[in-house]
């Protein structure tokens, strides 16, 4: 656990630009924990249809692909926080090398 106690910013992830808060990332963590029924820290496509509210989506599969950027069809907790950014309007990314 305590590795993910510092994964709270962005510059700790990796990734310039992220418009989250400590906070916000911390509950984005909790909620992909959530969703990480496995417990492996990978999202894989099935536990995103795992839930009802996001079977019927037709943007979800989309999502997912954009999401996963080594496509390994996974998403890591990093690539979930980079999509959830990309998604945030005028935000700015740059990934440190």
């Amino acid at each position: 656990m305590g590795i993910h106690q510092s994964m709270l910013n962005g510059d700790e992830l990796g990734v310039g630009g992220i418009s989250f808060t400590k906070q916000e990332i911390s509950i984005l963590y909790n909620n992909f924990r959530d969703l990480d029924t496995d417990g492996n820290g990978l999202l894989e496509k099935k536990e995103f249809f795992d839930l009802p509210e996001l079977q019927e989506n037709p943007i979800v599969q989309r999502l997912v692909t954009v999401f996963d950027k080594n496509k390994d069809d996974k998403v890591s907790f990093y690539e979930f926080i980079v999509g959830l950014n990309m998604l945030n309007s005028g935000s700015k990314i740059s990934f440190k090398n």
